[in-house]
């Protein structure tokens, strides 16, 4: 943890500060590098900007498909340590636990990587499918129907489980959001 000595243990670190108060410029980094390099985001983030705004909420991280995603999460974590953390090494990229996955991460509010508080930016993925994209300002997402294709089909897998009552909350929104847009 950064030196702190004044500041009580369970005191956010200014690292954590740093990312609390970035937060718009971590976005910036992450979708001008999708947008750049033809990159699909995914998952609840390409949800949410498809939801009528009112039931859109704020997601934590980012998913998005990318050719290469090691080199890309190790790109984005240096470029994130740089403008979000002003030269800090605040961020770090390691594989995820699905393969040809690997995740940024920030070290969280206790400043130390690799611990349980640590926090999740982005997810890179190396797409094995192809998907239904929809554009906004040059940014590719994954289309809404699709989302619903693949959360009706982790609900049918008993080994996904674990995803169930995220995925029927996520439906139950899609739904809610096209009533809303019909009337």
């Amino acid at each position: 943890m950064e030196n702190q000595p004044f500041l009580p243990k369970d005191f956010p670190s200014l690292s954590y500060t740093r990312l609390l108060h970035n937060r718009h410029r971590v976005d910036d980094v992450i979708l001008t590098k999708a947008r750049r390099n033809k990159q699909i985001i995914y998952g609840s983030k390409a949800m949410d900007r498809q939801l009528t705004p009112i039931l859109r909420e704020e997601r934590s991280d980012y998913d998005v498909y990318s050719k290469r995603p090691r080199r890309d999460a190790n790109d984005v974590q240096r470029q994130l340590d740089r403008v979000v953390a002003d030269g800090h090494n605040d961020f770090y990229s390691k594989p995820a636990l699905h393969k040809d996955t690997w995740k940024v991460m920030h070290e969280g509010k206790d400043g130390e990587k690799n611990t349980r508080d640590d926090v999740g930016i982005v997810d890179y993925t190396n797409m094995k499918r192809k998907i239904k994209t929809v554009s906004y300002n040059g940014i590719a997402y994954e289309e809404i129907n699709s989302i619903v294709k693949r959360k009706h089909q982790i609900l049918a897998d008993p080994q996904s489980k674990y995803r169930h009552e995220k995925d029927k909350k996520a439906l139950n929104i899609i739904g809610l959001s096209k009533k809303i847009e019909d009337v």
